[in-house]
Formats: structure tokens, sequence, C-alpha cells
């Protein structure tokens, strides 16, 4: 293999396989540019980094080094590869500023978004920064700053409809800011979990925002101890390096007893989330103590996970029973979705035999037939709730953690109805 690698070196000839070879190594590694993403595979977390791709292919094939005609291998001020085979690979941050008529400082400055600088500035910038096609090294900027661009953001399940819009409104507060999401998926495993902390003290980054109830302040106590900042949700008080973000569940959940008491309903029964879940078990407190308030004892309250078949299986055990509730509050909605399936096949109707409330209000809440009465959670104000809490800590000279309280509502629509 030496002496193969000697023959290309010297006679700058590659065989059409390895050719062949190269090129798709090249194409599998430029696939994986784009937005900065992990998957947790096992124990490890796959990376995305836009356009490493080729850097990583050549790395493992070196290109021939071989003097030709017009191949210039020089270096330009502050460029990572500025001339090869004679090509012009790409130009400077000094260039673009030269252009532009400003400082380098002033590019830097309109690019990371690190300060004000006027609009007419900046649109010039930008102008250039896009005919030169001109991209930054956030590799160098980490090395100058000593920081990363990343924001961590830990969910359970990115498959789950409750995720979609929580992670678009962290994205884009991010990225409205210059930064970079590091996107952790723990689909509640303990080991899976324990992996993305560690990888995510690795990866340096700058904060993390725990969306999920798998992890409690515990579990997260190494990136505390890290100096990264950390916010969740549902978990009090703030302190130093750790905010938090209250989501007043009581409010929709009273909102919601109030219109079934207010249909003449009198027998209900709850179907909450997973007993080991801080926010499931906030839910089913809440319900349970506000019905019993309503004289509305419910029977039975059922734990169940947050999975559509659970929610069937739930109804089922439900149906079983002598005394049949005339309404039935979910812990979620993909439980109350998997609970009117279940209805449906047991051929009572939705609202009449039975009214269904969910909470979350996901999409398919409304697409579902009937449309589904819930409790709404903003989701997309709870993600961007989250950057800004980790933006201000970070901001601060103490870091000091701070408390965050975001409110539900009831939404009502055709599943639930007057007590037959």
């Amino acid at each position: 293999m030496r002496s193969f690698m000697q023959s290309v070196s010297e006679t700058g000839y590659l065989p059409p396989l390895y050719q062949c070879w190269l090129n798709i190594v090249k194409s599998f590694f430029s696939s994986l540019s784009g937005l900065l993403i992990a998957v947790v595979l096992g124990p490890e977390i796959v990376i995305g980094w836009a356009r490493i791709g080729n850097l990583l292919a050549e790395s493992a094939f070196p290109a021939p080094s071989i003097a030709r005609e017009g191949s210039l291998q020089q270096s330009h001020s502050g460029s990572r590869l500025a001339f090869r085979g004679g090509k012009r690979m790409g130009h400077t941050m000094r260039e673009v500023a030269k252009r532009a008529g400003v400082s380098p400082a002033t590019v830097s400055r309109v690019l990371n978004k690190t300060h004000y600088i006027s609009v007419e500035t900046e649109r010039r910038v930008l102008e250039v920064v896009g005919q030169m096609k001109y991209f930054k090294n956030v590799h160098a900027r980490r090395l100058a700053t000593g920081r990363s661009d990343l924001f961590g953001l830990v969910i359970s399940e990115i498959a789950n409809p409750y995720s979609p819009e929580m992670i678009h409104g962290f994205q884009a507060a991010a990225w409205d800011r210059g930064f970079d999401v590091l996107l952790c998926n723990t689909q509640y495993d303990q080991a899976r979990t324990k992996s993305i902390l560690r990888k995510l003290i690795e990866s340096d980054v700058r904060g993390v925002a725990v969306m999920t109830s798998s992890i409690d302040r515990s579990m997260a106590s190494e990136l505390i101890d890290a100096g990264i900042g950390v916010v969740f949700c549902n978990v009090s008080p703030a302190e130093k390096l750790l905010s938090t973000i209250s989501i007043d569940y009581q409010r929709g959940i009273e909102q919601a007893i109030e219109h079934i008491v207010g249909l003449g309903h009198r027998c209900a029964a709850v179907i909450a989330g997973p007993d080991d879940n801080r926010t499931a078990i906030t839910i089913k407190d809440a319900l349970v103590a506000g019905l019993k308030k309503r004289d509305l004892h419910p029977l039975p309250v059922i734990s169940s996970n947050y999975r559509i078949d659970a929610g069937a299986s739930a109804v089922r055990a439900i149906l079983s029973t002598p005394d049949k509730p005339t309404a039935i509050f979910c812990g979620s909605d993909l439980i109350a979705l998997g609970a009117m399936s279940a209805l449906e096949e047991a051929g009572a109707g939705i609202p009449e035999d039975i009214s269904v409330i969910g909470i979350d209000d996901i999409s398919f809440a409304f697409l579902a037939r009937p449309p589904l009465t819930t409790i709404r959670v903003p989701r997309e104000r709870v993600g961007a709730t989250a950057f800004e809490a980790l933006d201000r800590m970070l901001k601060l000279k103490r870091r000091k953690g701070a408390d965050y309280y975001l409110e539900t509502e009831l939404v009502i629509r055709r599943s639930t109805t007057t007590a037959r």
C-alpha cells in the first residue's frame, strides 16, 4: 500500500477504480453538510458539520502533491487554503472588508450579529459577502474567541408531534443571534441520556435547554459543574447557571373542568401520562384535585405512556367498568387520539356518548374527527423562551438564572358537548 501511494505521489496518476472510490467517499461526506444536528446512535453522537465532507474525504485520501504549471501552493493572509491546482478556493474576511469599504471587524460584527451596525452598512457588507461567496470559518472563530457558537437542545422524541414547534422556536431564536443548535434525542433511554450529556460537554456548548422530563437536576449537574448554563421545564427554583420555565397547566385545566361542568357532566375519568414523568404527575395531580373540588370524583384514574396505543388500551379498560364516564380527560393529545380511536371501535359516539379533552394542542388535534377540545401549550414560545433564558443568563457576570412562566388555555372544539 505504501509503495502504491508513493507511486501516486510521484506520478500523479490515480487508477480509475481508486478515483471512482474517492468520488464516492467525497459524495458521502459532502451529504453530511447542513444544520448542526446530533442523533445518538448507541453511545455515540454523529454531528453533521456544514462543508466538512470534502475535508474529511481529502484527509482520508490525500490528493497527490504534484507541482504543475500554474498550480500555486500558497496561502493568503487569513485564508485556510487560498489556491489549489491553480484555482482560487475562497476569499478572506479582509478582502470582503476591502471591497465593502469597511474594516474586517465590521464584517465580523455583521456576520456574527454581535454589535449594532447601521442598516446601510449591513446591507453593503452582506451584498459583498453574497457576490464573493464568502463563508465564515467557524473553527477559526472558535480558536480566536475560545468559545463555540453552539447551543444544545435536548428533547425526548423527535418524532413526537409535541416537539417540532418547540424546536422551531429555539432554533429561530438562536439563528437570529448567529448561533447554531445541537439537537439531541434521548428516547427515554438512560444510557443514551448520559452519553448525550457527556457529548454536550465535549462539544463545548455555550448552554443547554433540557426540554424533557426524563432528565432531572441531578443528572444535569455535570453540565453546571462544567460551567455550562442550563434551562429546565417545570423545575424550580432558579440558581446560578440554572434557569427554569414553568408551564402553568393549572390555568388551562381549571378552564377545561369548568367547561365540562358547564356541559352537565358528573362522571369523568382520567388517562394520565407515565408515573415517572414529573410533568405527567403535575398534570394528573391538577386534574384529580380540580375534579374532586367540583365533586366530579374521577374514576378510574389510569397512568399510561405518551402514545396513541396507550390511550386506546386505557379506554378499553375504562369501558369494561360498570360505571362508564361521560367525559375523559387525557394527559396529552396523543393519548386522546388513541382514546378516540378505541371509542369509535367500541361504537361509542364522540361527543354524543363520551366527551374527550386532550392537552398540548398539537396539529393533529385540529385534524382529528371530530376536532379535539384540548388545553393549548404554547410550545413555540417555550422553545424561544428557553433560548432567551440561556442567552440572558450567560450575559450576566454572575451567570444567575431566572424563573419564567408561560400560561396554558383551553381550546374548545367539537369533541365535547352536553352530557347525555
